[in-house]
């Protein structure tokens, strides 16, 4: 966790920001996405092959539901198990 305090793994820029010079591969395949996979060592590990046999759309769908089913157990007072 302490490599993530790097310039090497920035915040996604927005509004006009830059990425540093020095900022690792992302998941999606960009320096500076915000989002990333690295090893032991704070190298990039990401392999973009492994993403491309996904639906994004329904990645996306499936990660929004389990995330509101998670929060909807654990509003009610239950432990999330899923």
């Amino acid at each position: 966790m302490v490599s993530y305090a790097s310039t090497h793994y920035p915040a996604r820029a927005v509004d006009g920001d830059t990425t540093p010079d020095d900022a690792c591969l992302g998941t999606d395949g960009k320096a500076g996405s915000g989002a990333y996979a690295i090893g032991a060592k704070g190298e990039t590990v990401v392999k973009m092959e492994a993403y491309t046999k996904f639906d994004k759309e329904d990645m996306r769908t499936r990660v929004w539901k389990h995330t509101m089913d998670a929060f909807s157990v654990i509003a009610s007072g239950n432990k999330f198990t899923e």
